[in-house]
């Protein structure tokens, strides 16, 4: 591997001031581990933007990580993280054989990678779905796998929030499965192990062993993650602000710092939990796509505005191309602009997915890569979960 000696000192070196660090910043504890069987590949849960440092911390070996080409495309700090650590770039929103080939390379060289087996952060504190390739990548690459679980992370830095709120984190190995064993499962077998190790509910710890996460405004932007209101059935009318989450019909509660929603003006919630709270409105969206299904062409589903739409490659380059509002109908998604429309025909969208709790990402049949970002709060999740309803 190019520069692994250098990429090991700089582990050894950072490894000891990055502990402090988070253990100051987050009251990160670690159940320090030592694996017997090398190379490994680790799949670790992901709910926080310090997770790499948090997992590699908890490690005397040094490994590479897969991250989102987003990082590397910052443009100073980008660099900085490719010349120190050398990730392994994944473009979101795709299915990336390239990456799964620089994986299996790296491992059959000898060296770690850890993987975080999501793809995407939690929105509601509950594991996400694990990509579906992951099991037939572990067999291909014959190294051992690791799998490793990171708790509190969720109510530190939910993905919707803003900001760090201090409580308590801690991560530990789940399970090792030696190479010989991974040999005698199939591939799905292996994704489903890989399921049951790394699933994980915060609201169930929560609800056992109480912490407090204290943070400034910890309601803030809470509509990236809830976007339909229990009180009126509205879609996009739900605002926050400090530690209140109301709706344009009335419909107010507050969050707390346990992280559980209370009621405000003496009222009583509608639901306890983030988790609640989106389980419903899966559901709701997914009523609602039988009458949306019927609804013509020229009506939207929903729109947004203040929407900034560009283009980008795996080269790192990015064109800016329009400023607009954002609609989704029940064949396509639309950027209207003073200078014209942009149209996206949902049967040539391939994927899509959202980064950083709010930057809507997709790819295209043609091998085109956009992402819509937002000046004014709005969910990306609903545009998400439209496409995938529209397409099924």
């Amino acid at each position: 591997m190019k520069n692994l000696k250098w990429h090991r000192f700089v582990f050894k070196v950072l490894r000891s001031p990055v502990r402090a660090f988070l253990r100051r910043k987050l009251n990160m504890e670690w159940v320090m581990a030592e694996p017997q069987k090398r190379p490994f590949i680790l799949l670790a849960n992901h709910n926080t933007d310090f997770d790499p440092l948090l997992v590699a911390a908890g490690f005397h070996e040094h490994m590479y990580f897969v991250a989102s080409d987003h990082i590397l495309r910052w443009k100073f700090a980008g660099k900085l993280v490719k010349f120190f650590f050398a990730p392994i770039a994944r473009v979101k929103a795709t299915t990336e054989a390239r990456t799964v080939m620089d994986v299996i390379k790296t491992v059959r060289s000898g060296v770690n990678v850890c993987i975080f087996a999501e793809g995407i952060r939690s929105f509601n504190g509950e594991t996400n779905e694990i990509l579906p390739s992951t099991g037939k990548l572990i067999k291909q690459s014959g190294a051992a796998l690791i799998t490793y679980k990171l708790e509190g992370g969720y109510f530190t830095t939910p993905l919707w929030g803003s900001g760090v709120r201090k409580g308590r984190m801690r991560g530990y190995i789940e399970h090792v499965y030696e190479p010989e064993k991974l040999k005698e499962m199939s591939a799905d077998e292996i994704n489903e192990a890989i399921r049951k190790d790394l699933y994980l509910n915060e609201y169930e710890l929560q609800k056992k062993d109480p912490v407090q996460y204290v943070g400034k405004n910890p309601a803030q932007h809470l509509e990236y993650a809830l976007y339909a209101c229990p009180a009126c059935r509205g879609i996009g009318r739900l605002k926050s602000r400090g530690e209140l989450f109301e709706c344009e019909c009335g419909l107010k509660v507050k969050y707390s710092f346990y992280g559980f929603f209370e009621g405000a003006d003496g009222t009583t919630p509608p639901f306890e939990t983030v988790l609640d709270w989106d389980r419903w409105q899966t559901n709701f969206m997914k009523q609602q796509f039988s009458e949306y299904r019927l609804l013509s062409a020229s009506i939207p589903l929903f729109s947004d505005d203040g929407q900034s739409l560009y283009r980008f490659d795996r080269c790192g380059n990015t064109l800016h191309m329009t400023d607009g509002s954002l609609s989704m109908y029940n064949d396509r998604l639309e950027v209207r602009s003073v200078d014209g429309v942009t149209v996206f025909p949902l049967k040539d969208i391939s994927a899509m997915t959202i980064h950083g709790g709010n930057v809507l990402i997709f790819s295209t049949v043609d091998g085109g890569h956009y992402e819509i970002r937002n000046e004014k709060p709005r969910s990306a999740r609903k545009y998400v979960l439209s496409y995938k309803l529209l397409r099924s």
